[in-house]
């Protein structure tokens, strides 16, 4: 009798909690249970757009595995000599800049289209010019991507190609710049080198100074060097008016404090006043 009244009350209080427990599941759910959350933090930051490390990790071991591919066995040493995380830091941020400019541009792609863009892909055509199921689904298990994965990256780069044809459609560069920039990347100079030994020239000895002063008279334009100021024309001293000149003259021979010959005087202003006169800034008196 004892042992069943146990066995109901540990029954009904099992339930209890274990309905406790359930309704905070229900109510609040498991994602706000930070313990369970795996941190994932930002990388970069492009404007208001912030792409966590997962997401550039992933990028980075791409293109890691296509290197790989191509060259070989590639450990992370000769990666970072190549410079494989600034490009894709530089990927990364490109596309998201482009993303940016679709979104503000509303552009959008229906799923028509990109469908059609995917048909037509010559990467996904197999030899008769029809696209192959089975070559698709190597593209995908090469780049580790599903094929919904694959339809979204398609769209994303459709999108982005018809927002850089659309900035560089309408734009046209002078033939002067394009000239100058073909010749600046096409140039080719070549040179040669020629070694001569010394113990091929002969001792010309040392020389006397009398034989560097003859050198010196016979080459004398070669260590001068022109006069400053020797190019220029040579500067007219002003004359003074030849009124002054003889109102001067009249005036050498007068004493001081004595009046002046009005003979003289009025002679002297009449040349004055026939002269023409000088517009101000051409000098004399």
């Amino acid at each position: 009798m004892l042992q069943a009244m146990r066995s109901k009350a540990a029954g009904i209080v099992v339930k209890f909690l274990f309905s406790i427990l359930v309704l905070a599941f229900a109510v609040w759910g498991i994602g706000d249970y930070s313990f369970l959350k795996k941190s994932d933090p930002t990388a970069l930051e492009i404007g208001n757009v912030k792409v966590p490390a997962s997401q550039l990790d992933q990028q980075y071991h791409t293109e890691l595995d296509r290197l790989r591919r191509t060259l070989g066995q590639i450990d992370p040493e000769t990666a970072r000599q190549f410079g494989l995380m600034d490009q894709v830091i530089q990927r990364v941020v490109y596309r998201t800049l482009l993303d940016k400019a679709a979104k503000d541009l509303g552009v959008r792609l229906g799923d028509d289209v990109v469908r059609s863009r995917v048909l037509a892909d010559p990467q996904l055509q197999g030899p008769n010019g029809q696209f192959d199921r089975d070559r698709f689904q190597q593209i995908l298990y090469q780049n580790n991507l599903t094929e919904s994965g694959f339809i979204a990256m398609y769209r994303e780069d459709f999108t982005r190609a018809l927002v850089t044809e659309a900035l560089s459609g309408g734009a046209h560069v002078p033939e002067a710049v394009v000239d100058r920039l073909y010749r600046y990347r096409n140039e080719r100079r070549g040179g040669e080198a020629v070694f001569v030994p010394a113990a091929s020239f002969p001792d010309v000895g040392k020389p006397t100074d009398a034989d560097l002063k003859a050198v010196y008279d016979d080459n004398h334009d070669r260590f001068t060097a022109p006069e400053p100021g020797a190019d220029r024309g040579a500067r007219q001293p002003r004359r003074p008016d030849v009124a002054c000149q003889r109102h001067r003259s009249a005036d050498r021979g007068r004493v001081p404090g004595a009046p002046a010959d009005p003979g003289h005087a009025g002679e002297a202003r009449g040349r004055a006043a026939a002269l023409p006169r000088r517009s101000r800034g051409q000098g004399g008196l």
